[in-house]
């Protein structure tokens, strides 16, 4: 079971995302990102370490989050944004999103998908885990070494991690992100379960 991997952080939700009615403004996003991500061909057609959310079971997990958020803060982060959609699309429903990306060309695209469709999503280059982290020794000091400031620095941040990866995004919330900071795990498929510091 996922959450095994998620000791210390409060399971808010598990659910079963299903695609529900997108406004238009959504159904357009989530279709040009689908296309920009079908004609993206750097290094014979793929980035090797790029694993995609679908876009539209992203919306109806952000949706699904976004109707039950409560009064106060709305910043949102994807961890490893990839070609962008994920974060648009929390910029659609309400959130004040940015997305962080560790491959330069994707940021790129992420950045013209956000201002064709007329949002101010910022997309950073770098990565969401300080050093050390795969070590469980970051320093505090190290957070914002990254993409220049604190990637659980968020009220939401969304993240489709692999498997390896778990572990060190809940040590990293356990230990360094403030109390009531949510986190939106993909877990693959349609699964998606939402977590909160205590």
């Amino acid at each position: 079971m996922e959450t095994e991997y998620f000791s210390g952080l409060e399971r808010v939700v598990t659910f079963e995302a299903r695609p529900r009615h997108r406004p238009a403004a959504i159904e357009a996003l989530i279709d040009d990102a689908r296309h920009r991500a079908k004609a993206f061909a750097p290094r014979g057609g793929r980035i090797s370490s790029l694993v995609s959310s679908d876009p539209a079971l992203a919306h109806a997990a952000l949706a699904t989050v976004a109707e039950r958020w409560p009064p106060g803060g709305r910043r949102f982060c994807e961890w490893g944004s990839g070609f962008g959609a994920v974060a648009c699309i929390a910029q659609l429903l309400g959130f004040d999103a940015c997305g962080i990306e560790l491959a330069p060309e994707l940021v790129a695209v992420s950045r013209r998908l956000s201002a064709d469709h007329h949002l101010d999503v910022v997309f950073h280059e770098g990565s969401y885990l300080p050093p050390g982290s795969h070590e469980r020794c970051v320093d505090r000091a190290a957070l914002d070494a990254g993409p220049g400031f604190s990637a659980l620095d968020f009220d939401l941040v969304y993240v489709y991690p692999w498997p390896a990866e778990r572990d060190v995004v809940a040590y990293l919330f356990r230990e360094f992100a403030r109390s009531g900071t949510h986190l939106l795990v993909h877990h693959g498929g349609a699964r998606f379960e939402l977590l909160r510091v205590p």
